[in-house]
């Protein structure tokens, strides 16, 4: 008996020690990966953030009509802890059908947490139905955006509407969306704008000399929005009209910049210059078309309705070098494109750079460098840096510069450079 629970104990024993090492290797061989993932950004590494930083909301019983889109933000506050308060960083974009049951959402928020550190957030459809994905990360060196980008303003404008009585004389069958993107300048135009903020229902304006400002929530049937004017709402509590529009102060800047409504610029002169003009917008994606203007942007020419051929996402730059010669960029999900033309944006076509493979582990590589900026001119040639998607996190954020002696036809690939390197 005693010899059976000696062998009995032993046995214990070698069974708790056994276990321990292997629990022991296990967590360190994990550890040592995950490092590994890091240091090389692979895939693992994505896969590793996927599973720390992407969270899920499921939304099955919520209704546009019946709920408010505060609550659904509260919603995804409880599972992800939502700074206060959240800006825009992009755009918010919610589509519904008939019956109020959401079809599609887009929103890019961000905001300082409690411990002052700036987070982010991209929540939109996921695979699975009636849920919403949550991507989110922390980017310490950015500064939060300014007033004008203030999320608030969208729950106050929508809680003095009737979603359900804004649509109903627009077609059943379409699919109808909100869109927000903080402060806006309307200039002058006043068409589908409506006050609201009186204690009553939302009041038509019609001015002609006064610039129209606000935090504007625009309601649209999807795909229509060309031949069904959208109703753009302003909650008069929170915004003043400004002063009468002196010509004289609003002529542009030469070179680039972005209106109020984030549509891009590049002004050749005090007179001439190119736009992307948002057409359509819908779920984080606009379609644009190129457009001209010879006096100062008082009025604009479309030159090319389509200039990214069929694609979608948000434009990331243009630029002209002379009134036939110029580049512009577009950007979806993980990738953009470096569009060019020489005719003044009638014949736009894609350019190509050379593959730029950078080491993974096992052998293995891939090529990080998929955002082009805008090309630059040095010495009579030209050059172009392209860096990496918002997640890419290869050598520090490093970018890859290309040169073109052929006014940007053909690209060689020149040498890997810092952040921030050429771009203007």
């Amino acid at each position: 008996m005693f010899q059976k629970k000696s062998q009995l104990k032993l046995a214990t024993y070698w069974f708790w020690t056994a276990l321990t090492i292997i629990i022991g290797i296990t967590l360190f061989t994990g550890f040592k990966t995950y490092q590994i993932a890091q240091a090389f950004g692979s895939p693992l590494n994505r896969n590793i953030e996927e599973w720390l930083y992407i969270k899920t909301v499921d939304y099955e019983n919520f209704n546009v009509f019946d709920q408010s889109v505060e609550e659904l933000f509260t919603m995804i506050d409880e599972e992800v802890d939502l700074p206060d308060p959240l800006y825009i960083y992009n755009e918010f974009d919610l589509e519904f059908d008939r019956s109020g049951q959401l079809t599609s959402f887009y929103a890019a928020v961000t905001g300082e947490n409690e411990e002052g550190v700036f987070e982010w957030f991209l929540i939109s459809d996921s695979d699975e139905p009636n849920q919403l994905t949550i991507n989110s990360g922390e980017n310490p060196d950015r500064e939060v955006l300014s007033n004008n980008m203030l999320l608030s303003p969208l729950f106050d404008t929508l809680d003095q509407l009737s979603l359900e009585e804004t649509i109903e004389t627009w077609p059943a069958e379409e699919v109808f969306g909100i869109y927000y993107d903080g402060y806006r300048s309307w200039g002058t135009n006043d068409t589908g704008i409506y006050y609201l903020g009186n204690g009553g229902g939302p009041i038509r304006i019609e001015l002609y000399d006064q610039e129209i400002l606000g935090y504007t929530v625009s309601v649209y049937v999807s795909g229509k929005t060309e031949t069904i004017t959208p109703m753009r709402y302003i909650d008069s509590s929170l915004n003043v009209l400004s002063e009468p529009i002196d010509p004289e102060s609003e002529k542009p800047e030469i070179g680039y910049q972005v209106d109020e409504q984030d549509q891009k610029m590049y002004y050749l002169t005090e007179e001439i210059g190119y736009r992307l003009a948002v057409l359509d917008a819908a779920t984080g994606s606009r379609w644009y078309g190129l457009e001209k203007t010879e006096d100062a942007g008082e009025s604009w020419v479309s030159v090319n309705p389509d200039p990214f051929d069929g694609r979608s996402g948000s434009s990331t730059g243009l630029k002209f070098f002379n009134e036939d010669f110029g580049f512009m960029a577009i950007a979806r999900r993980d990738q953009a494109t470096l569009f060019r033309t020489e005719n003044g944006g009638e014949i736009i076509s894609p350019v190509t750079f050379p593959d730029v493979q950078v080491p993974l582990i096992d052998d293995e590589t891939y090529n990080p460098f998929r955002f082009p900026d805008m090309p630059y001119e040095e010495n009579d040639e030209l050059y172009v840096t392209v860096g990496q998607d918002p997640n890419g996190d290869y050598n520090s954020g490093a970018k890859a510069l290309y040169k073109s002696v052929d006014d940007g036809k053909t690209w060689t690939y020149v040498d890997e450079v810092g952040i921030g390197f050429g771009n203007d």
